[in-house]
């Protein structure tokens, strides 16, 4: 084995299953190579000492990390049956990378030779394919198939028909012309639609914001109304309160004035005292009206 494929490093071997059928678990040797770090090669354990130096030269024709020069693949050349010596592979490779070159020069030249060919048989067709030297002699045979097929078409198709053709295309174009024409109209029309339901729903968006502006208003005059009827019953009631209190301390004056210490009158009722002070008017009225009619008759 070549010293210099010694840096390869061996794993140890591992069993794993085989690689070919019928699969058997076999011992491997994991190859990785010093340059790059990968796993160049899996290589049974029994043709490690024959296949590593072949695998490792392998590898290092791609390595993208080992920049010395690696002797290239021999090529066996099947045509000519010849082994190609190392010594003279480089000049070799030269002169065949030219004969290369020449040869798609060659087949580009045929390419475009049979294009030109197929074009021409294309525009004319009666005339005879490949045109061959003098020069003169093909231009000439070019012109006159070129005037014989001028000749044939404007025999096989008359002017009238060609006319005709015309008037039909022409009116395709205006059948055409009317469809876009129509679309157009259609497109406006719905143009214009579209700008009136813009305004509408300018307008209507206008009048929900102003509509929400005077329930906002609303919403607060009715809050403040509530308000002072509130503030003017909680008034109402305190004045209602203090009147009672003063016409009970009225009365309660009144009675200790006028009543003795041992009477059994009901307390104040502001109704009874008002009924009974009616009753004492009607009959002051009628004491006085009496007196009147007795002075009369005396």
């Amino acid at each position: 084995m070549p010293k210099k494929y010694n840096d390869f490093i061996e794993s140890e071997p591992i069993e794993r299953r085989g690689k070919k059928p019928p699969h058997n678990v076999m011992t491997y040797i994991d190859v990785t190579c010093p340059h790059c770090g990968v796993v160049c090669a899996e290589i049974t354990a029994n043709l490690l000492v024959t296949k590593k130096a072949t695998k490792c030269l392998e590898h290092l024709r791609v390595c993208p990390n080992y920049e010395e020069v690696v002797v290239p693949k021999r090529k066996f050349d099947p045509f000519t049956a010849i082994i190609i010596p190392t010594n003279e592979q480089d000049e070799f490779q030269k002169l065949k990378a030219q004969v290369e070159r020449q040869q798609q020069e060659i087949g580009n030249l045929q390419s475009k030779t049979g294009l030109y060919d197929a074009v021409l048989k294309a525009v004319v067709p009666s005339l005879q394919l490949p045109l061959t030297e003098p020069f003169q002699q093909a231009q000439r045979t070019l012109k006159n198939a070129m005037i014989e097929c001028i000749t044939i078409q404007e025999e096989t198709v008359p002017k009238s028909m060609y006319t005709e053709m015309v008037d039909a295309k022409n009116d395709v174009i205006a059948a055409k012309n009317e469809v876009i024409h129509t679309r157009d109209e259609s497109l406006e029309t719905y143009r214009k639609q579209l700008e009136m339901k813009e305004e509408e729903l300018k307008k209507a968006i206008q009048d929900k914001h102003e509509a929400e502006i005077i329930a906002q208003e609303a919403r607060k005059n009715a809050s403040s109304a509530s308000k002072t009827a509130e503030r003017l019953m909680k008034e109402r009631e305190t004045l209602k309160s203090k009147f009672d209190a003063q016409m009970q301390l009225e009365h309660n004056k009144k009675r200790k004035m006028n009543v003795g210490p041992f009477s059994n009158k009901p307390p104040f009722d502001p109704q009874y005292e008002l009924t009974k002070f009616t009753q004492e008017l009607e009959a002051n009225k009628a004491l006085k009206t009496h007196s009147k009619t007795s002075s009369i008759s005396n």
